[in-house]
């Protein structure tokens, strides 16, 4: 497991091709260094084999482990026992929440994003203990583009 010898935070990523998503994981591993003093593993997760769009990412935004979850096990964990997706309806408000996510994301990645892959299926975050006995803290991703606080995770990843 991704816990079996040190805590993890595991991003649970809705796509790897999504500027949101591209952006979390880039402010993220920013702080990777203070992850590390801390004995806290990163990992990413993502739900599509698309080799390609992995491949992409993890040379740009996200350089370490990263884990296909085609049975959407983690998925189903951050959203309560049930695999949840996104409306799309909400990226027709210009003034709502997913526009606001993806405008503050543009600032971190500019333009380096695409819509390669099923874009609907919610993500989150979750900071496991070793060997998977607790999870002190877990994050939701709601609209699209909501992303955890880097200062609460690394916060919560401290308390380990």
């Amino acid at each position: 497991a991704i816990w079996a010898t040190q805590p993890a935070v595991v991003v649970v990523l809705r796509r790897p091709g999504c500027i949101m998503c591209r952006s979390q994981a880039a402010l993220l591993w920013e702080k990777k260094s203070e992850f590390d003093q801390l004995g806290v593993k990163l990992a990413c997760v993502v739900n599509q084999a698309l080799p390609a769009e992995v491949e992409a990412f993890a040379k740009d935004f996200w350089p370490g482990e990263i884990y296909l979850d085609e049975s959407k096990g983690f998925y189903a964990a951050v959203g309560e026992g049930k695999i949840r997706k996104g409306s799309l309806w909400a990226l027709l408000n210009p003034f709502g929440k997913v526009w606001k996510n993806a405008f503050k994301s543009k600032k971190v990645v500019g333009k380096n994003h695409n819509t390669v892959g099923d874009g609907t299926i919610l993500g989150g975050l979750v900071v496991v203990t070793t060997k998977g006995t607790s999870v002190p803290f877990a994050f939701q991703e709601k609209a699209f583009g909501d992303a955890a606080d880097v200062q609460d995770v690394l916060g919560a990843a401290a308390k380990l």
